[in-house]
């Protein structure tokens, strides 16, 4: 037996220790960190293990000298220099008398490497914990619709609670559906010709998909999204992940906003157009009444010119309607109570509707006023009621409802210059044969009409939308083939008493002697309203641009009376000219005229009387003859 452990004490890479009976040192092939030969055999090995390492020992020890089998325990020990090192100890009876071997080995190396690999293993499983927390937060705390869909069966696999919130399912629901449920039928086809399936091996980059697709929520509703999708592989099946983004009010406000451009266009059009027309107007609606009057009550050929005047009185109300559509024809605002102004329109409103159609009047009390021209806003009472009529050609009924609103940023949002706040509504409904989506695209734009060839010019609709704009209000149309028609305006509403009509006695006489400088760059304009002044004896003083009014003024040594002024001029506006005259000539009067009025145009604002063309013989007399009879300051005539 002493050789055999000399033997293995020698060869031995580790430490090994033989203990007597009495648990003392009898041996030890070399020095440990704690224990030397030279100076403990002999001692109890108790003497260097720890106390909480005692009990066990012991224990490990009675079980080997009862005849256990061989015991291997690993444990670690504090080393003088505070380090810990850890140990393996195997434990082997060596004789009868109860004396045992401990074959002991160094394996901190071991430990620590393990150790390491431990922790590193726990950082790495703390990092994919993290990690997947973190995407399942971006997935399901993110403000747009996150949907993850089987790309073969397309089983919704995952939703997140805007994906809930925009579609109206819950979270369960979502999860026992098929992406196809959220489509409309026709777009299935373009969802699987947009999914491709990955064959096995393909290192590619991730399919890809975006574009604007319509879904259908749980009500019904249908949606606009805007769709990103990406097909990526998941588990050992191919699944894709879809974000959509509801953008179906962008969508709508866009519409809106390229109708407004368009109508805004064709408004700007129809102004120009019906400026030119309306000088061409007053040249023959004034030589129409010039001639009348040189041709004598007898006269052959009096039927033929009053043809023609009547003619240009017809062409002259479709210049208003143009204008008014472009919302740049003259108006008079006052404020008005809709309910009184309703009340008033009642018989003329029987008569023009017939017998077969009823009206009911909802007017509640305490209506708030407007501020708007009241012969405008008739006027859109009228065509309202008769494009009401002729949707009812077997009869029906007419409500005129009026009520206060309170409208907030997404009702004003699509209506360019109107603001939240409070408003006035007036609503036209009737029962009659309604309109399709595609109508009410196109129902205020200045002739489309769906009346046969002959019975109405398409001018209605666009005149009230005209009018309505420029009173800063909003009009909308609500229809339904076969249900009926709902027009509401809605008007701003002002914390102001009703205006009363001013009313003016008629001048004794037309004529005069004051002496008139004239200024219009159209020489056929010019040429008339001369001929019409000269009649009623007025000196004229002619001039055909601003630079030619100035020199007049200056070489004219007498008082000039009246500046009656074209508005709109090549080198000088009207108003900025009679401002310009009026340092050097303080009692001259002003009258400017224009073809359109409205936007830039700031007669009125400029205390300047105004003059609406086209013009006739008879109301340019008259307004000339008011204005230099005028008893207000010069700088505040009223129109």
């Amino acid at each position: 037996m002493e050789k055999k452990w000399r033997a293995l004490a020698s060869h031995w890479p580790g430490y090994v220790i033989t203990l007597d009976r009495e648990d003392r040192f009898t041996s030890l092939n070399r020095d440990t960190k704690f224990v030397s030969a030279a100076r403990d055999l002999g001692r109890s090995v108790f003497d260097f293990v720890s106390a909480p390492e005692q009990a066990r020992l012991r224990a490990q020890l009675a079980v080997i000298r009862a005849g256990g089998e061989t015991v291997t325990r690993r444990s670690s020990t504090q080393l003088p220099d505070g380090k810990s090192r850890w140990y393996d100890t195997r434990i082997f009876l060596l004789d009868d008398e109860g004396g045992v071997m401990l074959l002991i080995d160094d394996v901190t190396a071991e430990e620590e490497t393990k150790k390491r690999t431990d922790d590193e293993r726990e950082q790495a499983a703390t990092a994919l914990r993290l990690s997947e927390e973190r995407y399942r937060l971006l997935f399901d705390e993110s403000p747009v619709s996150m949907l993850l869909f089987d790309a073969r069966t397309f089983q919704i696999l995952g939703a997140n609670a805007a994906a809930s919130r925009q579609y109206g399912y819950t979270n369960e629901e979502l999860l026992a559906r098929s992406i196809l449920d959220l489509k409309v039928p026709e777009e299935i086809p373009a969802l699987r010709r947009d999914i491709v399936i990955r064959q096995p091996g393909d290192t590619s980059a991730p399919v890809s998909f975006r574009g604007t697709r319509k879904h259908r929520t749980k009500s019904g509703a249908i949606l606009d999204v805007e769709i990103v999708a990406h097909t990526l592989e998941l588990e050992g099946r191919q699944v894709q992940l879809s974000t959509g983004i509801d953008v179906t009010e962008t969508r709508r406000l866009e519409a809106q906003l390229r109708q407004a451009q368009k109508m805004e266009a064709v408004g700007q059009l129809a102004g120009g157009i019906a400026h030119d027309f309306n000088n061409i107007l007053s040249v023959i609606l004034s030589c129409g009444e010039l001639l009348q009057e040189d041709l004598g009550a007898h006269h052959p050929a009096l039927g033929d010119v009053a043809e023609i005047c009547q003619a240009g009185h017809r062409a002259a109300q479709l210049t208003r309607q143009l204008l008014a559509f472009s919302r740049q024809q003259s108006l008079e605002p006052r404020v008005l109570d809709l309910n009184e102004l309703l009340a008033g329109m009642d018989r003329m409103l029987l008569r023009l509707l017939g017998e077969d159609v009823s009206v009911e009047y909802l007017h509640p009390p305490g209506l708030g006023r407007v501020k708007a021209d009241p012969g405008s806003v008739e006027q859109v009472v009228m065509n309202l009621a008769v494009n009401a009529r002729d949707a009812m050609p077997s009869g029906g009924k007419l409500t005129i409802e009026t009520t206060n609103v309170v409208l907030g940023e997404s009702e004003t949002r699509g209506h360019p210059g109107m603001l939240p706040g409070r408003y006035v509504s007036l609503r036209v409904s009737d029962n009659g044969t309604g309109m399709d989506a595609a109508t009410r695209e196109h129902i205020f734009e200045p002739f489309f009409t769906t009346k046969e060839a002959g019975k109405g010019t398409g001018l209605g609709l666009s005149m009230v939308f005209g009018i309505v704009n420029q009173s800063g209000g909003s009009v909308s149309v609500e229809s339904t083939p076969g249900k009926g028609t709902t027009f509401e305006i809605r008007l701003p509403r002002v914390d102001a008493d009703t205006d009363t009509p001013r009313t003016s006695d008629a001048p004794s006489t037309l004529n005069g002697k004051e002496t008139i400088l004239l200024v219009e760059d159209e020489a056929p304009v010019r040429a008339v309203a001369r001929s019409i002044l000269q009649r009623h004896g007025y000196r004229i003083l002619e001039a055909s641009s601003a630079g030619e009014a100035l020199l007049h003024c200056e070489q004219h040594d007498g008082e000039i009376h009246l500046l009656l002024s074209d508005v709109v001029m090549p080198q000088m506006r009207g108003p900025d000219l009679a401002k310009r005259l009026l340092r050097e000539r303080g009692n001259m009067r002003v009258l400017c005229m224009s073809g359109y009025t409205g936007g830039p145009l700031d007669v009125v604002d400029k205390g300047f009387a105004f003059l609406k063309k086209p013009f006739t013989a008879q109301s340019l007399a008259r307004k000339v003859r008011d204005v230099l009879d005028e008893k207000k300051p010069v700088g505040t005539t009223a129109k």
